[in-house]
């Protein structure tokens, strides 16, 4: 089990967005002792940035701005078709648990 104030660490550097090779070169981590653990704070921090920067661009568009509310769009089209192709993977997997 990987330090936990190591995965804070990694946490913090993915909402900076640093890739992963970056993230362990600043933390001192060599790539054979990478773990899923480490992935997952990564990840969690890459995608706690972006949760704030969305909560950010919904509040401007409620306040009235033509850009961010273009901004909002943009991010609610992606995720439908992002929606999309999760379902339609999940209906190919299904379909092929039934065969």
């Amino acid at each position: 089990m990987t330090d936990k104030k190591i995965l804070e660490e990694i946490e913090e550097l993915g909402q900076l967005q640093f890739c992963m090779d970056d993230v362990l070169l600043i933390a001192g981590i060599n790539h054979e002792d990478l773990t899923d653990e480490i992935k997952q704070a990564h990840r969690k921090g890459r995608l706690i940035a972006s949760a704030t920067v969305r909560r950010a661009i919904l509040k401007q568009a409620e306040n009235g701005s033509t850009a961010a509310q273009k901004h909002m769009m943009d991010i609610i089209t992606k995720g439908n078709e992002f929606a999309a192709l999760e379902a339609l993977e999940s209906q190919i997997g299904e379909d092929n648990d039934a065969d």
